[in-house]
């Protein structure tokens, strides 16, 4: 089919912490959003615990992919393309639920590398910046990992996939609800020693990607309904990352679940995460993040339309030696 020919689409994202969905239109040029889903079902929830995906997850997670799938059919889309990240790299028992997905849905789950994870990203970000040239820091967190890449829209200079996650660090460490100065200062060690001092010295424009990023940029707006063209693109500086950490760890978990703007499900690993956005600002030199709201479904949208060449993409890296994964 012509990349030029209009035609709608779907992209399915499952990570480690919740299940994405994106339809759009491609007029050649750029996606256009028609539906945009997300639901929290922690399919990572016992893996630190057991290496497993628990029984549970998969039947909320089937629930879910089978929503929208239908969902999907009914806008119209004419491909629907699904894609799993972390966990299904790691789980024991992920090859049985990939199968479970196929045989109960008919839905093929592509397991993603962790460098199509951290490209595909990277690129779906960067439609959040159109006018933009680069370099880009591009970060997402996501429940089991965190995908950092730096690169302009052409061609990406560093990249990497680091075993570091939301759920992640709330299980290793057992937090609690509300982080004490003893907990900020650990978390803080372990995020530069496993994930911020690794990156290169080297400018560009920060971009967060992901549900922390956009929880955010929700609540800093206080939003009460998620509202696409208010989060995309919307910048948040350091300081009031800094705020809103300090303001979501004065309250309860139940209290911080009421906030307007908090997604169902991420009150309890949006302190970490935040923490995390954070270091990497700092590492980084940058004031700012601009958030995206695209990030890897669209990203994986434009690969499958034939618009990214990831070997070509990724030809000029520097640090090829770094992209194999090491556990904390």
């Amino acid at each position: 089919m012509s990349k030029e020919q209009k035609q709608r689409v779907a992209s399915i994202d499952i990570g480690t912490n919740s299940v994405l969905l994106l339809v759009a239109d491609w007029d050649g040029h750029r996606l256009t959003p028609v539906v945009e889903r997300a639901r929290i079902t922690r399919l990572g929830e016992t893996y630190v615990q057991d290496g497993r995906i628990p029984e549970a997850a998969m039947q909320r997670t089937l629930a879910v992919l089978k929503d929208y799938l239908a969902e999907a059919r009914s806008a119209g889309a004419q491909q629907v393309w699904c894609t799993g990240t972390q966990i299904f790299r790691k789980a024991q028992n992920a090859a049985a639920f990939v199968r479970q997905v196929k045989e109960t849905l008919g839905l093929p789950l592509e397991i993603l590398s962790r460098e199509q994870e951290a490209l595909f990203t990277f690129v779906g970000a960067l439609d959040s910046v159109p006018d933009a040239t680069g370099p880009f820091w591009a970060i997402d967190i996501g429940g089991g990992s965190t995908e950092v890449v730096l690169g302009t829209c052409t061609a990406v200079q560093y990249l990497h996939s680091f075993p570091v996650g939301g759920v992640q660090l709330k299980v290793h460490f057992h937090l609690g609800e509300q982080f004490t100065e003893k907990d900020i200062a650990t978390l803080r060690r372990y995020i530069r020693d496993h994930v911020t001092r690794h990156l290169p010295s080297a400018r560009g424009m920060a971009i967060g990607i992901g549900g922390t990023p956009t929880s955010l940029a929700a609540l800093h707006q206080q939003l009460v309904h998620y509202e696409f063209e208010k989060i995309d693109g919307y910048r948040l500086s350091r300081e009031a990352l800094q705020n809103l950490f300090r303001q979501m760890n004065a309250l309860p978990l139940a209290e911080r679940e009421k906030l307007p703007g908090m997604e169902k499900g991420r009150a309890d690993i949006i302190l970490a995460a935040t923490l995390l956005l954070e270091e990497f600002l700092s590492a980084t030199n940058n004031e700012e993040l601009v958030v995206s709201a695209r990030g890897l479904r669209y990203g994986v949208a434009l690969w499958k339309l034939g618009l990214v060449a990831p070997e070509q993409m990724l030809a000029a890296q520097f640090n090829k030696h770094e992209t194999k994964e090491t556990s904390p």
